[in-house]
This record gives C-alpha cells, structure tokens and sequence, in this order.
C-alpha cells in the first residue's frame, strides 16, 4: 500500500490498516489519527509530524522510523518495535508502550502519564523527556541517557546503570543514578 492509497480509504472513512507494508513511506505530517495499524510495517518509514493520536499500533514494526513530533497521543504501542526510532519532540502522552522494545531510539519526548511496564528502554535517549506520571515497572533502562532536562515521576527513584549526560560542555557524561563521572577534557 502506498501514501495515496492510505489516504484515501482513510478520508474514505476506512480505518482498519492490520498488516499494511508501509516500510519506508513518505507519511510526514498525514492524519491517521484513531486507524488501526497493529501489526503493520512502518519500519525506516517518514512520519514527521503525523497525527497518529489513539491510533492502534499495537505490535507494530517501526524500526528506524522517524516520527519526530509525531502526535501519539492516546495510542496503543503494546509490544510495538520502536527500536532506533526518532521520537525527537513527539507527543506520547497517555499513550501505552507496555512491552514496546524502544532500545537505542531518540525518546525525548513528551511521555506524561504514559504507560511503560516491561518496556525496553536500553540505551534510549531520555535526555529532555518528560515522564511526569509515567508507569515505568520492570521497564529494563539500563545504559539509558537523561539529564538535568529529564522530569521522572514522582517518587521515581533513578536506577543504577543509567548514563547522565550534562548539557554542560566541560562535563560529557556520568553514570549511575546522576552522579557525574570525572572526565579529562583533553580525552
């Protein structure tokens, strides 16, 4: 299925897309907003801008995607692959990724009150995420980066293995819970 033919069965009123092969479309800034895309192959696909709010996405294949400021809203991303994927400025809010596999993507995004259990979040990038009200339990962040820019829930505490990164240029990064690691500018 391509862009126009998407497009036109959605403004046709269709919204059951299970299975499509979009991989590698050109989808910047289309509305999708409620369609059903579980299971579909949006991998390395260009999504700049679209408005995917309470779209299903469940089990979905978004490797590589671009969704920087996507609006994901509401949407269902349990058990999406969503690795390497940019989420730069996207908006997650109340979305569910219980169970998505996020390793290595560019995640700093708005996540308030999003739901995250069992996530992985291996070496993501949080730096500047918002996570107020974020349900993280069993999410595995190991190596994840985040900042001072980084809002966790309340009571959340940081958990060893993460890596910070100062926006400070004379401090490149730091492991564990915040902690700065004393590095040699000159290495």
């Amino acid at each position: 299925m391509d862009r126009p033919e998407l497009l036109n069965k959605y403004d046709a009123g269709e919204r059951d897309f299970r299975t499509a092969d979009l991989a590698s479309s050109k989808l910047s800034e289309v509305r999708l907003s409620g369609a059903n895309l579980s299971r579909a192959n949006l991998s390395e696909g260009d999504l700049f801008g679209a408005n995917l709010s309470r779209a299903n996405l469940s089990k979905a294949n978004l490797l590589m995607a671009n969704l920087y400021r996507a609006n994901l809203s509401r949407a269902d991303l349990r058990g999406a692959k969503l690795s390497r994927a940019n989420l730069f400025e996207a908006i997650l809010s109340d979305a569910n990724l219980s169970r998505a596999n996020l390793g290595w993507a560019q995640l700093n995004a708005s996540l308030v009150v999003a739901t995250m259990s069992d996530a992985n979040l291996e070496a993501c990038n949080l730096r500047g995420a918002k996570l107020e009200g974020t349900v993280l339990d069993g999410a595995d962040l190991m190596s994840a980066q985040h900042d001072e820019a980084t809002t966790w829930p309340e009571d959340f505490d940081v958990p060893d293995g993460l890596r910070y990164v100062s926006q400070d240029p004379s401090s490149r990064q730091t492991e564990g819970p915040g902690t700065p690691v004393q590095t040699d500018p000159e290495s």
